[in-house]
């Protein structure tokens, strides 16, 4: 079992029959399904787009397929999720408004295997695990002389999620050299689930969170 596992470490860091591939791409994408616009808090609003950027590795020629490596930040804020009114201490006018923003941010990491369907056209499949932050975050809190509550209020919730992801991927050279710059493009989806959540002395028993994202990637790398 040793040798096996020694045999797989020196397969993939060899560099004798395999290559290399390094990606930055914009990724502008779509929440198909997200457990945060289910909350009664938000009201009618919700989480639809979802951009990001992402950077890749790719290591070739490993039992015929390409292993890859991709970092995918994402993020979105809804602006108003709640509103708030101060009335005057002797009437029900109102003296001042402030609103509540939900941010949700992902740092996904993606894993998984490559394979190609021609030169340029290839799927691939793996797993996932994400660092998810949700934040409710009031920044305009209106100051009022005599009272101790910051202008800047941030109710944040960290958690793990892991799931799957899948994408077809296309690849285009802009040389014919054996080290090339390309154009790079990918379909992707990816799923996740909570799994663990740092609450903080919240009560979580009951709740989860579970996302279902669809992104299109569009960047260059270079094959080395």
């Amino acid at each position: 079992m040793i040798n096996k596992c020694i045999l797989v470490i020196l397969m993939i860091c060899s560099g004798l029959y395999s290559q290399n591939r390094i990606y930055l791409s914009m990724n502008p994408g779509i929440s198909l399904f997200n457990s945060e616009n289910s909350m009664k808090i938000i009201g009618d609003k919700s989480i639809v787009w979802f951009p990001g950027v992402s950077v890749g590795y790719e290591r070739g020629g490993i039992w015929g397929y390409d292993l890859y490596f991709e970092y995918n930040v994402t993020y979105d804020k809804v602006a108003d999720v709640i509103s708030f009114n101060r009335t005057a201490p002797d009437s029900p006018d109102i003296i001042a408004s402030w609103g509540a923003d939900l941010v949700l941010s992902l740092n996904n990491f993606d894993l998984g295997i490559k394979d190609y369907l021609t030169n340029n056209l290839s799927y691939s499949i793996g797993p996932s695990v994400a660092i998810v932050t949700r934040s409710f975050v009031i920044d305009d809190f209106p100051y009022v002389p005599g009272e101790t509550l910051s202008n800047n209020i941030d109710d944040r919730l960290v958690s793990v999620c892991a799931g799957l992801n899948a994408s077809l991927n296309l690849q285009l050279p802009f040389t014919s050299e054996t080290r090339y710059v390309f154009f790079y493009s990918s379909l992707k989806i990816r799923y996740l689930h909570s799994l663990w959540f740092d609450a903080s002395g919240r009560n979580v028993d009951n709740y989860y969170q579970s996302f279902l994202f669809s992104q299109l990637n569009l960047g260059i790398g270079y094959n080395f």
